[in-house]
């Protein structure tokens, strides 16, 4: 069986995460030291665990960049994070 990220159910109220890439170059193409990165980071959903109420997989979600729990899985780096943890859904 090959392992998807649609086959990873998250338990309880939490969600699977994929982070979107960090920008390390301003618009006008200066480069942005780590330590002035930002702090608040977006993601899209790819699957909610059974007591999820807010958001749905394919959400675009707004999440501090301390928290969650990072994890690989089939190639690709995943954050697991508790619903309560994100900041918002983007509309």
């Amino acid at each position: 069986m090959t392992m998807t990220p649609e086959t990873l159910r998250p338990l309880g109220s939490r969600v699977l995460v994929m982070k979107d890439p960090k920008k390390e170059t301003s618009a006008s193409g200066l480069i942005i030291p780590a330590n002035a990165q930002q702090v608040v980071t977006q993601g899209v959903v790819l699957a909610t665990g059974p007591d999820v109420l807010e958001v749905s997989a394919m959400d675009r979600v707004l999440f501090g960049n301390m928290g969650g729990v990072e994890i690989t899985f089939a190639g690709r780096t995943l954050y697991i994070f508790r619903e309560e943890d994100l900041f918002g859904v983007f509309e």
